[in-house]
């Protein structure tokens, strides 16, 4: 019999799947180490924001009176600010791809021990909002920013044929700006707005009787409980039966 990616998955940690006291051991493992690196998600993320908030500060230090005091200088935080948001933004996926990691492992130890309390969701009315997606999103928005910053700044420094300085920017009424002042935050809210928790597998809400494929687009505001798709594994479901978690 063909091996299953499952049973290629315990070969590699080296246990038997009989071995029910080292699947343990390797689940709580795993469990802390799921843990540590959602802490450190955190962690990284305030790292860097303090590094947008020098940006910030040494740009407001550049302003006196609402007229700039060095323009050679103002490219700088602008810099420093895209340097750090981007740095930010690649830390924050780097981060997401360890906490995946073990959360798969946990998935994978758990269905060896028959346990799946990570792997059944349970919610009311609609799935939430994702943090981590939330968090990358609001970066790739102050790096947008920060870019925005640096061409204006770079403008007024070396003036193009059709745009001499950023005064052009100040004036008393501006519709394009007003415009794209408008633009952005209903972009922003739209975007922040659809990231959901991203899950797959299949549902049974309260009043109903067999489980059913989970969709996103479907709302409703009974009790539902979720049962997360195995991972690497298919999972069918015929004439309203319980969906089998291996083959």
């Amino acid at each position: 019999m063909e091996k299953s990616f499952y049973g290629y998955y315990l070969e590699a940690l080296g246990i038997n799947p009989r071995d029910k006291p080292a699947l343990q051991s390797a689940l709580k493992r795993a469990v802390e180490t799921r843990c540590f690196e959602i802490e450190l998600y955190w962690k990284r993320a305030t790292y860097f924001w303090a590094f947008q908030a020098i940006a910030g500060g040494a740009l407001s230090l550049l302003f006196k009176d609402g007229n700039i005091i060095s323009p050679a200088l103002l490219p700088i935080p602008c810099i420093i600010g895209i340097i750090s948001a981007l740095a930010a933004l690649l830390t924050a996926k780097g981060s997401k791809f360890w906490q995946e990691n073990w959360e798969m492992h946990v998935d994978m130890l758990e269905n060896a021990l028959n346990e799946r309390v990570t792997q059944v969701i349970l919610w009311k009315d609609d799935v939430q909002f994702s943090v981590s997606r939330v968090n990358e999103d609001l970066i790739k928005f102050v790096l947008y920013g920060w870019s925005i910053g640096l061409v204006i700044s770079l403008a007024n420094l070396f003036p193009f044929r059709f745009c001499p300085s950023y005064a052009w920017l100040l004036s008393d009424v501006n519709i394009p700006l007003v415009m794209l002042y408008i633009l952005i935050p209903v972009i922003a809210l739209f975007r922040l707005r659809s990231l959901k928790t991203k899950l797959s597998g299949h549902i049974i809400r309260s009043g109903n009787h067999g489980w059913q494929e989970y969709t996103e687009k479907k709302k409703n505001q009974a009790h539902t409980m979720l049962w997360r798709n195995p991972p690497c594994e298919r999972v069918a479901t015929q004439n309203g039966e319980r969906p089998h978690t291996r083959e």
